[in-house]
């Protein structure tokens, strides 16, 4: 992650600097389950003080690796669940509007299978 300033021009043609945070693209998956379950992992924000569900997610952060790997990787770590494919869901930017640059690839294994991992999951039904 990185701080820096940029120069936009806005639609009047004036231009205006704003501080930009750029960050590693990131990766995420929709575990489904046979049954339709949707995994969710239990994940604790600090900035936010309080527990969260969220679908399992992780930065790129191993050089070289691709996308798929990265979120295969991170279900195991998350939620304990093998992908035996993925499939792209959406691209999207994770921010609040004008500041982080980081985008999200989100997959989806259409079926899951478990991994012998001790990950904390939560469970619900679609």
């Amino acid at each position: 992650m990185s701080l820096g300033v940029a120069t936009f021009t806005g639609p009047d043609g004036t231009s205006f600097q704003r501080d930009v945070v750029h960050h590693p693209e990131a990766v995420s998956a929709v575990p489904l389950l046979d049954d339709g379950t949707v995994v969710l992992v239990r994940q604790y924000r600090a900035p936010l003080e309080r527990e969260l569900l969220e679908i399992p997610a992780g930065i790129r952060d191993v050089d070289g690796e691709d996308p798929e790997t990265t979120a295969g990787r991170e279900l195991v770590e998350e939620v304990g669940l093998r992908a035996g494919r993925l499939e792209r869901l959406a691209v999207f930017c994770t921010t609040r509007p004008g500041a982080p640059t980081r985008r999200c690839r989100c997959s989806w294994p259409p079926t899951s299978r478990p991994s012998r991992t001790t990950a904390r999951a939560w469970r619900s039904s679609t």
